[in-house]
């Protein structure tokens, strides 16, 4: 049934006409410094600063020791930076080179941020790596652990961060780092920066938060690892840290082997089953030394492990230099109206507008199809590395929009070379069956965050003054939420979401929901998926 509403869905937005995604904003660091690398690594963090849109944070990794900067999503102001605190050498600690949003540990209402530094001196030994989290709201520390058991150099602890759920029972969000040059993981309490347990024999590569995976109330990291000799990366375990159990072994395709998880990202419910799905990069994939492959990208779904989509580039590249498809990879925002996440990818060594200085695809999370290739927007430079990182965001006006990272462009753009950019391209209305009304407005209706596993909001926009009834129906068609049932003024509005425990009275249980907004100008549905 779950599966019937999203094809519901997805029919009703079939008609919906997609621009092509437009420029929205360029950030760039307030220190411009030459190979700074602003952009390396990126993250929506959630609305850290209370006015509805979601803040984006960018690492800089040669800023110094390494600096995150945190904007606003409606402004695009400063809102705060961070740096290490610990031991760096003369290359300085790649502070930023992970970056990851952690649902509020602090009980501030804010999510927080959590930042890896791989590059730092622990126990005497060089890049043996740490990782922080700071408070999301204000940038202030909440804590640092150093790699916990450093026994060679270059372990890079920090290498790959993200949210763990709740792995030790607490009721606070924890985290798990991993040691990019070793074979270990380690989840650490949110609340105190203790570790909670940790596993060797990973192999880790790369990291990303899923979701539940398997409906069994906890949710899953996908950890891309080693599952057999010979030092390559072969497939990934999705990893199940409350419990500190791996299951569901993805093996990686042949020609992915080596470079399979070398990114992964949450892709939402893209099969329609209500469990969540997740993306693999594999930026070598197609190799043939001493020849790179063009790369490749893959669509897993969570529940049985099972691929849904392979992707390739449309202008695939391979050769002495690869173009590197898969580097970076983002997913679970709907851009084109179906209802449906969809998927980015970061090619950064293809030819864009110049030689080697990238592209980034975006393809239908529904059906694998290519819906928009965006190149640098700035005067052409070879090897810029646009599409170096990405990551979905919203416009103020809830447009879903997607950031970009080009940490080596800078040279032609006034700025010294190296010093890095980030460009917001916004898309069309994301609302899914819109219907226009009399005079010619219409009702759009989103959920952000979505997939959601804690707070969650309807953001609402009315061309005029009046009556609406806002509601959430179950895979069922059963009415289970009204958010709001009366007048409301022209213009944005932000109801928020029941999404306490289902058996508090006040929640509802994970699975797909459909929100339907009905007023004398139309209606307008959207489908919002409550991840475990």
């Amino acid at each position: 049934m779950a599966r019937a509403v999203a094809l519901l869905l997805m029919i009703a937005g079939a008609s919906v006409a997609q621009p092509a995604p437009t420029l929205y904003r360029t950030h760039a660091s307030p220190f411009d410094v030459a190979y700074g690398r602003f952009g390396t690594a990126l993250a929506t963090l959630g609305d850290v600063d209370g006015d509805g849109t979601p803040d984006l944070a960018i690492g800089a990794t040669r800023e110094g020791d390494g600096r995150v900067h945190v904007f606003s999503g409606a402004t695009g102001a400063s809102l705060y930076r961070v740096w290490p605190t610990g031991l760096c050498d003369e290359f300085g600690c790649s502070f930023g080179a992970a970056i990851a949003a952690v649902p509020d540990t602090d009980g501030d209402g804010a999510p927080d941020l959590a930042v890896g530094s791989p590059g730092e001196r622990v126990g005497g030994r060089e890049f043996a790596g740490a990782v922080y989290l700071f408070s999301g709201a204000t940038g202030a520390p909440r804590w640092r652990l150093g790699n916990p058991s450093p026994t060679f150099n270059a372990e890079a602890f920090g290498d790959e961060v993200a949210p763990a759920g709740d792995a030790d029972g607490d009721g606070v969000w924890d985290v798990i780092g991993g040691t990019g040059g070793d074979d270990r993981l380690h989840v650490v309490s949110g609340a105190t920066g203790a570790i909670v347990r940790s596993e060797t024999g990973t192999g880790t590569f790369g990291l990303t938060f899923v979701g539940d995976t398997d409906e069994d109330g906890a949710p899953e990291v996908a950890v891309s690892a080693i599952l057999k000799q010979g030092g390559e990366q072969t497939g990934a375990f999705l990893y199940d840290a409350a419990a500190g159990a791996y299951r569901d072994t993805v093996a990686a395709p042949p020609e992915a082997i080596g470079s399979f998880g070398q990114q992964m990202s949450p892709a939402g419910d893209v099969d329609g089953d209500g469990a969540a799905d997740f993306v693999v990069g594999a930026p070598d994939a197609g190799r043939a030394p001493p020849v790179l492959g063009p790369g490749a990208a893959y669509v897993y779904s969570g529940a049985p492990g099972a691929l849904v989509h392979a992707l390739q580039s449309p202008t695939p590249q391979s050769g002495t230099v690869g173009g590197r498809f898969g580097w970076s990879v983002a997913a679970g925002t709907d851009v084109n109206g179906d209802g449906v996440g969809d998927v980015a990818i970061g090619a950064p060594s293809e030819d864009g507008i110049a030689s080697r200085d990238g592209q980034v695809h975006v393809f239908s999370g529904a059906t694998g199809a290519l819906l928009h290739t965006l190149v640098n927007p700035d005067t052409p430079q070879n090897n810029a590395q646009f599409g170096w990182s990405v990551a979905f965001t919203r416009t103020a006006d809830d447009h879903p929009a997607l950031a970009v990272g080009v940490p080596d462009v800078g040279l032609f753009l006034g700025s010294p070379d190296g010093a890095g950019r980030v460009y917001v391209f916004a898309f069309g209305d994301s609302t899914v069956g819109t219907s226009p009304g009399p005079s010619g407005g219409g009702l759009a209706v989103s959920v952000w965050p979505n997939p959601s596993a804690g707070a969650a909001s309807v953001v609402l926009t009315i061309p005029s003054a009046q009556a609406v009834r806002v509601a959430v129906t179950d895979a069922l068609g059963r009415e289970v939420a009204v958010l709001h049932d009366g007048p409301l003024g022209a213009g944005r509005h932000r109801l928020a979401l029941p999404t306490g425990s289902a058996g508090s009275g006040s929640g509802l249980a994970p699975g797909v929901y459909a929100v339907r907004a009905s007023s004398p100008a139309g209606d307008a549905t959207a489908r919002w998926v409550i991840a475990r």
